[in-house]
């Protein structure tokens, strides 16, 4: 954190004459705080002995480790999504992704493009997955994350957690208008409240020697579904802006299983997978949802404009309500593969979503997590499915069967998922989690 712009000084000038794209260094010091080896993408450690992979060891021993289940109020698990700005104009606009669940669960991303930066806690193990060297088309192998980079996720993560689950998470305690917790052996939060509202306005990290470490600025909130979140923030570093972020999507209705909190390299084989690079677990986001008729054919060519026509004529429908559908269209599949329907999605909440259910045809979609398989340009073979429908089943109990989803903006855009419910476990019940 305190190497952060000795990092970026010297990176901008290489961007900018062209030897290498802007984001990924840019992005791995930021969320990495200053690790050296990390700005060089040095991450990547010797082959290993599947068998003797110390990093498998290290996810089982998380996973049978891992603290029993908390929860805040009726939070079991909660997901944040942010637009990240950087004051650096070369950077380009980033999006950030914050998961969380009680106690000591949490998964921190930072992607712009393929540019992907990841930081993984379950219990106390903390990995790490680069998806930003110049390395494009191979699979990064996650890292057991130590010394100056383990601290610098764990204060991350700590800043993150008393501020988005305030004041009821990071034992932030004390009078008047400043709170302070201790993060572990490594450092002190100091919180900085409101006059008025008592919520924090500032956010402070600093090292166990006072030095420091990162500030959230310029806090402002937004309340939904009464409780109050952060809605606007300012990261400083070294007494400069890095960043001002907009979070514009909270859901707190999840039921993460705990290999959400796990690098998918390492999930893809507690699961029984094989560490194949197009099976990935992907959180679905609820929607509204509309089911079109589709000739019974196998060709993927004739799905792709079938898929086209229903989504321009369900855009016709929801313009009046100033929605937009989403470009990733399901397909919905009977006995022996056939399709059945297609189905039409309105991902986001928008001004306007309420109505969709005084339109014709149009329901709610849940929440859920997925397996996904991304099958390229093909249509989806058995190989697919059973991925899916096998990872699934050992991870929860699977929701219907298995669709096939066309992202109709990304060439070879051909996907085949399985949603699943994880199982309660020692997870409190809840009315407000899917």
């Amino acid at each position: 954190m305190r190497l952060v712009y000795d990092l970026i000084g010297p990176i901008g000038h290489a961007l900018a004459a062209g030897s290498a794209p802007v984001v990924a260094p840019l992005a791995v010091a930021i969320l990495a705080f200053g690790s050296p080896n990390t700005a060089h993408g040095a991450q990547e450690p010797p082959a290993l002995d599947r068998a003797e992979d110390p990093l498998d060891a290290a996810a089982r021993r998380a996973l049978d480790e891992a603290p029993a289940r908390t929860r805040i109020g009726k939070i079991r698990g909660a997901r944040f999504q942010s637009l990240i700005v950087f004051d650096d104009p070369d950077a380009g606009p980033h999006r950030l992704s914050f998961s969380a669940s009680f106690p000591a669960r949490s998964r921190l991303t930072l992607s712009r493009d393929r540019w992907r930066v990841e930081r993984y806690q379950l219990g106390d193990v903390w990995f790490g997955l680069d998806r930003s060297n110049q390395r494009l088309d191979a699979e990064p192998r996650s890292v057991l994350l130590t010394g100056e980079r383990l601290e610098s996720a764990r204060f991350d993560v700590a800043m993150r957690r008393a501020l988005f689950f305030w004041p009821d998470a990071g034992a932030l305690t004390g009078d008047g208008f400043t709170r302070t917790a201790t993060v572990d052996d490594i450092g002190v939060l100091i919180a900085t409240l409101d006059r008025e509202s008592g919520r924090p306005t500032r956010l402070a990290a600093f090292g166990r020697d006072g030095s420091a470490q990162a500030e959230f600025r310029e806090i402002t909130w937004q309340q939904a579904e009464g409780r109050w979140w952060p809605a606007q923030l300012e990261l400083h570093v070294g007494g400069r802006r890095v960043w001002r972020e907009t979070v514009d999507r909270i859901e707190d209705r999840w039921n993460f299983i705990d290999t959400w909190f796990l690098p998918v390299d390492r999930s893809r084989g507690i699961v029984g997978q094989p560490n194949d690079a197009r099976l990935r677990m992907v959180p679905r986001e609820p929607a509204w949802a509309k089911d079109y008729p589709i000739a019974s054919t196998p060709d993927l060519s004739a799905w792709r404009l079938a898929a086209q026509q229903s989504l321009s004529v369900a855009q016709t429908e929801l313009e009046e309500l100033g929605l937009e559908a989403s470009r990733r269209v399901a397909i919905l599949l009977g006995a022996e593969g056939r399709a059945t329907a297609l189905q039409v999605l309105v991902t986001r909440p928008q001004d306007g979503e309420g109505r969709l259910e005084e339109l014709a045809g149009w329901h709610p979609r849940d929440a859920s997590l997925t397996w996904q398989f991304a099958a390229g340009s093909e249509r989806p073979g058995a190989v697919a499915f059973e991925a899916v429908t096998s990872a699934a089943t050992a991870s929860g109990t699977s929701l219907g069967q298995a669709t096939v989803e066309i992202d109709l903006e990304q060439p070879g855009g051909t996907f085949v998922v399985q949603a699943f419910r994880v199982s309660e476990g020692r997870t409190p019940r809840s009315d407000q989690t899917p």
